[in-house]
């Protein structure tokens, strides 16, 4: 469902609960050890485009930086269910903080 939103449209919630799903399931090496092949893929084709700076962001940059940063700290501390971009932050973290068996 994560790879479809990039040819259909997926509604918000069901991206969430599927990037949670998947922000959990990586958490268990067997599972990572699968999604690897993936990754790249989740990464460049969904989480980025999501978390990239909009054209009206940068706008607000511009214009009036202080509303930019007000809103950029209310995604970061946003702990509910309807914000696609606090969301795939989480996914990012998690697969940082991931510590590949040598």
């Amino acid at each position: 469902m994560i790879f479809d939103r990039k040819v259909n449209f997926v509604g918000s919630r069901a991206l969430i609960y599927s990037i949670r799903f998947v922000t959990l399931a990586i958490q268990y090496p067997q599972t990572m050890s699968s999604m690897t092949g993936y990754i790249d893929n989740l990464l460049y084709e969904t989480v980025v485009p999501i978390i990239t700076v909009t054209p009206f962001e940068n706008q607000l940059i511009d214009n009036d930086s202080i509303e930019f940063i007000r809103r950029l700290e209310s995604v970061r501390a946003c702990e509910n269910d309807f914000s696609v971009r606090y969301h795939m932050l989480d996914l990012v973290q998690t697969l940082c903080s991931y510590q590949y068996n040598k």
